[in-house]
């Protein structure tokens, strides 16, 4: 019988809530299946469930960025919250794990849904929250719930190592066709060249992270992976992907990822072989502090959020209702009313996370959002402080540096919206799975206790004593 992995979370030494040990505690943990099913069977088809939802979120991490994958992600997210309620009825009970983040969520969702009712087009904003904060604020307490294993956290994050070479790569190619529309811009595999900067700039630090943890092919593997992302940030032009994946990867460096320069010189070496001179003087030209004053399309911005913030004192409470297009006709007229400067032609939002949340959901919605990324920021801190080192230290330490650099990446447009902020608090939740909840000094009474678990055999699961690392 083999020996049985160390523990990713420290065992679980306290009593129960009555003064009785831990296998007391454990029993009470397991509640009465809702459906008729014999206490075998439904362990069995509860670990079905639980077999199946890891296997849809390893689905997930590949088909979230592809523009003609939404209904497959629909989907997944869909199957994957029924087999998660499922579960619960058998009787698993995997139904929640606490975090800090709970009340800034539930405050933030709150009041987005008070936008909504309120909102200048009602339906649009209904339909954009079911669409937002009901999909990325469902996936990270899916994962919360059901991601407790090492094995089961290093299959869903290791598809990223599918997911990232198959956009940067398609995207190199798609740049290098001379059927390429956009000349300069890339989209990849993505609906447009915004999101593929906003995937590379999430994705690169935490493949970067791993490139620091595991055997040498396995860093090789992972620098590969971290190198072509880089190679594919270059032509998306977008000097937020740029600036998220500079302070990301300095981050790395100095903190968990000395090695990160490898990948970074492959990279500047390639470069000019692949794209040419033309590209790297525009690079050079597209950074230079001279440019970016002068160049009209960020210009044109700064007016933009002046006028952003006039609109805001018309609706300042709820704002105009949540979804990004809410207050699209508000700004449009400040181009018709000349009180715009057209120079890189009109901008329908305010191309500013900040401003996009405040023209939503007001200023009251706008102190909840400032209020939910930085607690998401100390909870990352605190999880990357309290991770054990190897791969929950890289996990962490990669999601980490993603977060740190959003808000300067959201000063130049919005990434909170659409695929990028589902891929935001997907990875997010996998960086604090890997950290017991007893760090974060949150009551975890309806979760599975840390340490290794053991499953009945029979059950899809391991004989007893075999265990394996658990996540939580």
């Amino acid at each position: 019988m083999a020996a049985p992995e160390p523990s990713l979370a420290p065992a679980a030494t306290g009593r129960g809530r009555d003064g009785d040990g831990p296998a007391a505690a454990a029993t009470r943990a397991a509640a009465a299946p809702w459906i008729p099913a014999a206490g075998e069977r439904a362990a069995r088809l509860g670990a079905l469930c639980q077999d199946i939802i890891v296997g849809l979120l390893m689905a997930l991490m590949v088909v979230l960025p592809l523009s003609r994958g939404r209904w497959a992600r629909s989907a997944i997210l869909v199957v994957a919250a029924c087999l998660w309620v499922a579960r619960w009825a058998l009787g698993a009970r995997p139904a929640w794990r606490r975090t800090p983040l709970d009340w800034p969520i539930a405050g933030f969702s709150a009041w987005a849904l008070l936008s909504a009712l309120a909102s200048v087009s009602p339906l649009y904003s209904l339909e954009k929250f079911g669409q937002e904060p009901l999909s990325y604020f469902g996936l990270f307490f899916l994962v919360l719930a059901h991601v407790r294993t090492e094995r089961d956290h290093r299959r869903i994050l290791g598809m990223l190592a599918i997911g990232l070479p198959l956009m940067a790569g398609y995207g190199l190619w798609e740049w290098s066709r001379p059927w390429h529309p956009a000349a300069w811009y890339i989209r990849s595999l993505t609906v447009g060249g915004t999101y593929i900067g906003a995937y590379l700039a999430a994705t690169i630090p935490v493949a970067a992270a791993q490139t620091a943890v595991g055997g040498r092919l396995r860093r090789v593997c992972w620098w590969a992976v971290t190198g072509l992302g880089l190679l594919c940030v270059v032509p998306t032009l977008s000097r937020a992907a740029w600036a998220g994946a500079a302070i990301s990867l300095v981050f790395l460096s100095v903190t968990a990822a000395r090695w990160v320069w490898i990948p970074l010189v492959a990279a500047a070496a390639a470069g000019p072989l692949l794209f040419g001179p033309a590209v790297i003087v525009r690079f050079g030209e597209l950074v230079s502090p001279a440019h970016i004053l002068a160049e009209p399309g960020t210009m044109d911005r700064i007016p933009v959020w002046i006028y952003a913030m006039g609109e805001m004192r018309h609706h300042p409470l709820l704002g105009f209702g949540f979804g990004r297009a809410s207050a699209t006709q508000d700004l449009l007229r400040g181009y018709e009313s000349g009180r715009l400067v057209v120079q890189g032609g009109r901008l329908g939002t305010a191309h500013n996370t900040f401003l996009d949340v405040g023209l939503q959901m007001g200023f009251v919605g706008l102190a909840l959002f400032l209020w939910l990324l930085a607690a998401l920021l100390v909870v990352l801190w605190r999880a990357w402080r309290a991770a054990p080192p190897g791969y929950p230290r890289a996990v962490t330490a990669g999601v980490l540096a993603m977060a740190l650099a959003f808000p300067v990446r959201a000063m130049t447009n919005n990434y909170f919206t659409d695929d990028p902020v589902v891929l935001f608090w997907f990875l997010a939740a996998l960086a604090i799975a890997v950290v017991p909840s007893s760090q974060f000094a949150v009551p975890d009474s309806h979760a599975e206790g840390p340490g290794i678990r053991r499953e009945r055999p029979g059950t899809g699961g391991r004989e007893p004593g075999t265990g394996e690392r658990s996540c939580a």
